[in-house]
């Protein structure tokens, strides 16, 4: 974009680029649609001018300026965890507001900034018309907050992922990997929660300890054991981390649902994907101790890693714990994959739609944008 010329106009604004945007425009009309960072390379002249003549200046009141130079009737998000998205509606009120969950909510949070949730907390005067959740949990956790309607969908990219072929289950347990993209060093400051500073050390030091169980419990039982990375194959830090366990690349957008659909267990520590593949059936050992060896008592007994959070579930439960007790994982996983395809169906179906509910092509998500008058090029679901 020019920097002289004033930003395109749409009935629709998408922001930021990217987190499931490319998924939305495959059920929107483009011709009606921008998706756009309003901050990203030279800021915008037109959009300062209209700024500096509000007498308002701040990144935000840049973002209300832009905004009102689109005509947007719709602005729509992904990144639900920014805060400055739910103030906009009470400087555009003619203006629907929605935003799309795309990842778990916790307090622990990148260096020297407040967790989400606790700083939602302390905010007010927050609004947003529509707020799409994984679940009813999330829902009604934001209208503690925010008013907001929530309707609970799922994961959009896990409802948009089908299997290539027929499933194929292998004699494989995999677990899922949380690795970072920053190479740090083991001491450096990593994480923050509630004014305790966590490394980086301190933050994945689980996700080997757990590897080295599960690859002793496959040993024992004739599976094959894998990690599934986060990372592409190229960010050769991930795969070092784990050796000498083998470690698959993300290097398409749907690769590790593609091998993690053909395992015949899957075990998460607090991962998005681990919540997804529950909502789709799988069977899924949930661990929710990722600090369960910090050394400070704080951050060792934060709630906010537990499975389930923010819903008030126990602490530990047939298919998850909340320690790094490698006994307690086996059972587990002895468990687990003893059960009947219908014992496990009807185990899980409690927790489906209230974390993470799965909706093939996302239907509802499709309802809602038709019903409050998106411009979509699919029409209603039959």
């Amino acid at each position: 974009m020019s920097i002289f010329r004033r930003p395109q106009q749409a009935p629709v604004v998408i922001y930021p680029k990217g987190k499931s945007s490319d998924i939305l425009l495959t059920y929107l009309d483009q011709t009606q649609v921008i998706v756009t960072n309003p901050w990203e390379g030279t800021l915008n002249i037109p959009t300062i001018c209209r700024m500096f003549a509000s007498f308002k200046f701040s990144r935000f009141h840049y973002l209300i300026a832009y905004l009102r130079l689109t005509h947007a009737k719709f602005v729509i998000t992904t990144t639900d965890n920014d805060i400055t998205f739910y103030r906009i509606k009470k400087y555009l009120p003619a203006v629907t507001t929605i935003a799309i969950q795309n990842g778990l909510r916790v307090n622990y949070a990148s260096v020297d900034n407040p967790g989400f949730l606790e700083h939602l907390a302390r905010q007010t005067d927050l609004h947003c018309d529509y707020i799409l959740t994984f679940g009813e949990s999330m829902g009604l956790e934001f209208q503690k907050y925010i008013t907001t309607e929530f309707f609970a969908i799922g994961s959009i990219r896990n409802n948009s992922f089908f299997p290539s072929a027929a499933i194929q289950k292998s004699n494989q347990l995999a677990y899922i990997s949380q690795l970072t993209n920053r190479a740090l060093g083991p001491d450096d400051h990593f994480a923050d929660y509630k004014g305790n500073p966590i490394s980086y050390q301190e933050f994945y030091a689980a996700e080997k300890l757990i590897c080295d169980y599960l690859a002793k419990y496959c040993s024992e039982r004739d599976l094959k054991f894998i990690v599934c990375g986060k990372q592409p194959t190229t960010f050769v830090a991930e795969q070092s981390f784990f050796k000498p366990h083998k470690v698959s690349g993300r290097n398409e957008p749907f690769s590790s649902y593609d091998m993690l659909n053909e395992s015949q267990i899957v075990v998460s520590l607090d991962s998005t994907v681990g919540y997804e593949f529950l909502s789709r059936g799988n069977r899924v050992v949930m661990v929710g101790g990722r600090f369960s060896h910090h050394p400070n008592k704080t951050v060792r007994n934060m709630p906010d890693i537990k499975f389930g959070y923010p819903s008030d579930l126990p602490t530990n439960g047939p298919f998850w714990i909340s320690d790094l007790s490698e006994s307690h994982l086996t059972t587990r996983l002895d468990l687990v994959r003893s059960m009947s395809n219908e014992s496990w169906t009807n185990l899980i179906k409690p927790y489906q739609d209230l974390l993470m509910r799965f909706d093939p092509d996302n239907r509802i998500l499709k309802q809602t944008f038709s019903d409050i008058g998106l411009p979509t090029i699919i029409g209603k679901p039959v």
